[in-house]
């Protein structure tokens, strides 16, 4: 895989989640997410669509409180 291919797949990747609006520590929060709720062993399996969108709102709404302390 060339670095161009790399630059694509993670390119679809990301819009293929609708992740691109969100910067780079939001995104590799997001897989950190992702990849922690396929890799728990005790955990039943989700199907992948309801996962991303409740792990997804689950982090933007812990950070955004915290972003909102942060400017208190």
């Amino acid at each position: 895989m060339t670095i161009v291919e790399l630059q694509q797949w993670v390119s679809r990747f990301h819009s293929s989640r609708c992740w691109t609006e969100y910067g780079p520590f939001i995104r590799t929060g997001f897989l950190m997410e992702e990849w922690a709720s396929w890799h728990e062993p005790s955990a039943p399996r989700k199907s992948a669509g309801i996962v991303r969108t409740s792990r997804r709102n689950k982090l933007l709404n812990r950070f955004n409180s915290q972003s909102d302390k942060a400017g208190s």
